[in-house]
C-alpha cells in the first residue's frame, strides 16, 4: 500500500508542477451555500475561482451517494467516507456471489482533463458527462473476455468543478447504465450542496474543507487557481516548484519514512524516484484501514530539500500541537 501511495502521489505531483504559473491567489467568498446557477457559469475572475474550490470543498461527498439513489443496483452493504474528497459503496447484486461496488472522487480545477479522448459525451441536467466503458480503453473496443465489468462517469459543470463516479458489477450486468444512472443522482445532489456536517454518518477531521493553498501568504507565494486541484496545491517557491498534499494517509506508511522535527511536529521524510518529500499527521486517527489505523496528513514534494523544510514550518503553523 505504501509503494500504490507513492506512485499515485508522484503521478499527481508531476501534474501539479508542470501546471504551476505565478498568478495571484485572491480571497474565496465567504458561504456554506451554494444556489443551483452557481455551478452553471465559468469563473471570471481569480476571486471566483477559489470559492468554487471553497464551495467544492464543502460538499460531503457521502452525500452525492444517497442509498436511495443506489438501491436499483443491489442491496446496500456499505457508503463510507474513503477520503477528503471521496466516498466508496459497496452493494450486493442480485448475480450469484456479485458484488457492486461504487467509487465517487469530487474534483475540481483540472476535473477538464479526465479521459478526454476516450468515451461518449452526455449531458445530465447541465452538467457534462464523459462516459466510459470498460471497453472503450480497449485496442479492440470489445468486452473483456473475464472478469467484472466497468464504467467510469467523469461529470463537470461549466464551474471547473464535478465529480469522478466508477462502477464495478459482476459480468452479466452492463456498466455504463448503472454508472450514468447513479451519477445523474449525484448531480441533483450536488445542486442541493450538502454540506459535510448534514451526512450522517460522516467523518470530520482537521482537514476537513481546509485550503492546501492557505499556507502562501506566509511564503510570499502566488499561484494560479485554474492549475490546483480540490486538495492539492501547485506551489512555487525559491524559484522552483512544489507540490503540498491534503489527504488521509496510513499511520504506517507515514513512519516508515525518516523522523524530523519541525516546529515541535514529527515530521517523516521519505524518497521516491529519487526525490525527497515530507509527511506529517496533523489530527488524530479516525478509522482503522488495511494498513492500519488512517490519521489526516499533509505531503509535501519538491526537488529543493531545504525549501521543503521551510515550506513545512510554515504549513505546520496552520495546524498547531
Amino acid at each position: 500500500m505504501v509503494e500504490d501511495s507513492m506512485v499515485r502521489w508522484l503521478a499527481m505531483i508531476a501534474a501539479l508542477l508542470v501546471t504551476a504559473v505565478a498568478c495571484g491567489r485572491g480571497e474565496a467568498a465567504q458561504s456554506s451555500a451554494a444556489p443551483a446557477d452557481f455551478w452553471a457559469a465559468a469563473p471570471q475572475n481569480t476571486a471566483q475561482y477559489w470559492s468554487v474550490y471553497e464551495r467544492a470543498r464543502a460538499i460531503d461527498p457521502c452525500a452525492l451517494l444517497p442509498r436511495a439513489g443506489l438501491a436499483p443496483l443491489g442491496a446496500v452493504r456499505t457508503v463510507a467516507v474513503k477520503g477528503l474528497d471521496s466516498c466508496a459503496a459497496e452493494l450486493d447484486s442480485d448475480q450469484p456471489r456479485g458484488v457492486v461496488r461504487v467509487d465517487l472522487r469530487v474534483l475540481a480545477g483540472t476535473v477538464d482533463e479526465l479521459g478526454a479522448r476516450v468515451g461518449t459525451t452526455k449531458h445530465f441536467d447541465g452538467a457534462t458527462a464523459l462516459v466510459i466503458a470498460d471497453k472503450d480503453t480497449r485496442a479492440d473496443k470489445q468486452v473483456p473476455p473475464t472478469g467484472d465489468r466497468a464504467c467510469t462517469v467523469n461529470t463537470k459543470f461549466p464551474a471547473h468543478a464535478g465529480f469522478s463516479i466508477s462502477v464495478t458489477v459482476p459480468r452479466g450486468i452492463e456498466p455504463c447504465p448503472a454508472a450514468e444512472a447513479v451519477s445523474r443522482t449525484a448531480v441533483a445532489a450536488w445542486k442541493q450542496q450538502p454540506r459535510q456536517e448534514d451526512s450522517i454518518p460522516t467523518v470530520r477531521t482537521v482537514l476537513t474543507g481546509a485550503d492546501p493553498c492557505a499556507v502562501t501568504p506566509r511564503l510570499a507565494a502566488t499561484v494560479d487557481p485554474d492549475k490546483q486541484q480540490l486538495y492539492a496545491c501547485a506551489l512555487p517557491y525559491g524559484g522552483t516548484e512544489f507540490a503540498l498534499l491534503y489527504e488521509y494517509q496510513s499511520q504506517r506508511a507515514l513512519e516508515a519514512g525518516e523522523p524530523v522535527l519541525i516546529a515541535d511536529h514529527t515530521v517523516y521524510r521519505h524518497e521516491g524516484n529519487g526525490s525527497p518529500y515530507l509527511e506529517v499527521q496533523v489530527g488524530p486517527a479516525y478509522a482503522d484501514g488495511e494498513d492500519g489505523p488512517l490519521a489526516p496528513a499533509v505531503w509535501l514534494g519538491g526537488k529543493d530539500e531545504s525549501s521543503l523544510v521551510q515550506i513545512m514550518y510554515q504549513v505546520l503553523q496552520l495546524f498547531p500541537n
